[in-house]
């Protein structure tokens, strides 16, 4: 066997966190230096999201319409979408609940970090309603609006689902061969991703490493705490609904986990997080939607950032946050996660209309987007993490009914 044979068998896992490793090591060696690989990193960013939303479209529809009943389609929808706001509840208690205890703002002074951008208001909910509803989808496909393209293709995949039993068989069969077509494509990309993610790791490193010190890695380490207390609530919820099959599944799930890590992107991460659901035995009827979706509106992450936010931006000013500020936190999290685009570092604007809207100071904002590099790549992981967590327990409760996502 050959060098190229004995790499070809290594497992896209093993390779993936050997590349981080590495990163990780020529990031602290060469510091700043490193940053000459950039485009290699942003190459393979580059070919991620060229094959992403085309993948993406192809597998909603295929996953929807092999559901074989709108009913279906309905009872599974509103489990995912239960899950989610769940655990972005959970997730939003955690980050205020770490951040409490560390107090992270302590010994800290701002200096010059004054929001001088536009402040929005708060999103009513008849807006996000709105912001997933495509009036013109090649806009939506051009201009990767990810939420649009989701529920275009979930209602696409329903008039498939209704298409007379001929016309349907044709049409079923022409599109799962267009998600082999894409499954192949993204399997070449993957071949170039021990590669990509060694430069992007190396990268971040490099570039923001010496913020992991003093006051920094305060906050750093209460957000990367919160991640972790997050990741053994996903471990509990897997057992609970799947028993035994929980730390198999949870093995099989780390590629995408180590992915989003790598990239900060949801969207760039769908397709490695769709290849883990079928590796978890989890059926396409159930991933190809939920997996998408989850992207772009399961941020328990970036709920934890926002909770984390609003606590230490409350400290600074000597505010003591009441149960009905915290109560009006939690809905504004829900909406504004919900709201938020699936690519890296989307979450400033969004701490500050909710900042504003509390009434709390928005001098911080400046360090926190200044920050964001070094939490995003952990808010990011547990985000898609999550994804693949609820995929795994629709799936299981979906049996029940005796749905195996395969085409009737």
């Amino acid at each position: 066997m050959n060098l190229y044979q004995k790499y070809k068998a290594i497992s896209l896992t093993t390779k993936i966190f050997a590349g981080m490793f590495v990163g990780l090591v020529l990031g602290v060696l060469f510091g700043p230096r490193i940053l000459v690989i950039k485009t290699v990193g942003n190459l393979f960013l580059s070919l991620l999201m060229m094959v992403a939303i085309p993948m993406i479209a192809v597998n909603i529809i295929y996953g929807v319409s092999s559901l074989g009943d709108a009913k279906s389609f309905g009872r599974m929808g509103a489990k995912i979408l239960i899950y989610y706001s769940v655990t972005t509840l959970f997730a939003t208690g955690v980050g205020i609940a770490v951040s409490y205890f560390a107090n992270p703002s302590k010994g800290f002074e701002v200096q010059g970090t004054a929001y001088e951008g536009i402040i929005s208001e708060v999103p009513g909910f008849g807006d996000i309603i709105l912001s997933f509803i495509p009036s013109n989808i090649f806009a939506a496909f051009s201009n990767g609006e990810l939420q649009k393209v989701v529920v275009f293709c979930a209602f696409l995949g329903v008039a498939v689902m209704l298409l007379p039993e001929k016309e349907r068989v044709k049409t079923y069969n022409v599109i799962e061969t267009l998600v082999k077509l894409f499954g192949a494509f993204m399997g070449i990309v993957l071949g170039f991703s021990p590669f990509g993610i060694c430069a992007l790791i190396a990268c971040t490193v490099g570039e923001y490493g010496s913020m992991l010190f003093g006051f920094a890695f305060k906050y750093i380490a209460v957000n990367y705490i919160s991640y972790g207390i997050m990741m053994i609530i996903y471990g509990i919820l897997l057992f609970v609904f799947t028993g035994r099959e929980a730390v198999s599944l949870y093995k099989k799930a780390l590629p995408g986990f180590a992915m989003a890590f790598s990239t900060s992107s949801s969207v760039a991460t769908i397709p490695t997080n769709l290849k883990c659901a079928e590796d978890m035995g989890i059926p396409h009827s159930v991933a190809d939607f939920s997996i998408p979706l989850g992207a772009q509106i399961n941020k328990d992450g970036t709920a934890i950032i926002f909770a984390s936010n609003l606590f230490f931006a409350a400290a600074l000013a000597g505010i003591s946050l009441t149960p009905s500020m915290i109560a009006s936190a939690l809905f504004m999290i829900l909406v504004l996660t919900a709201g938020q685009s699936g690519v890296p570092a989307s979450g400033s604007s969004s701490t500050v209309i909710m900042l504003n809207a509390l009434n709390l100071p928005l001098d911080l904002t400046g360090v926190f987007s200044g920050l964001v590099p070094a939490v995003d790549m952990g808010n990011t992981a547990i985000n898609c993490f999550g994804d693949l967590v609820g995929s795994a327990i629709v799936a299981k409760t979906e049996k029940k009914h005796g749905k195996d996502g395969k085409h009737a």
